[in-house]
């Protein structure tokens, strides 16, 4: 007949077991963490990439908009200066024109 024992053997093993199963649960605890800060650097990253590509856009569509202003400043100087330069042709015209009926 087998002899009967304290339940130390099986206490042991039982506190064995509950000892792997939280150190387990640890680990898993800490891949869970891991995985979370590796999604949340992620995530970080993501939002920069987009932030400084909103701003480089941006500076983008102003360089572009300062083009076109100035482009439209020129054309518009352009065209004062001719404006301008007609009506001087114009005065010397009208100039020549008093002098000749004049002189006749």
């Amino acid at each position: 007949m087998p002899r009967k024992g304290s339940g130390f053997r099986t206490a042991v093993k039982v506190i064995k077991a509950i000892d792997r199963a939280n150190k387990q649960a640890h680990r898993q605890a800490q891949r869970y963490q891991r995985e979370l800060d590796r999604q949340h650097a992620a995530q970080l990253r993501a939002e920069k990439k987009a932030r400084k590509e909103r701003e480089r856009s941006l500076r983008q569509y102003e360089k572009a908009q300062l083009a076109e202003r100035k482009q439209y400043i020129k054309e518009c100087l352009a065209e004062a200066q001719e404006v301008y330069k007609e009506r001087c042709e114009e005065r010397a015209d009208l100039r020549l024109y008093f002098i000749d009926r004049e002189l006749r």
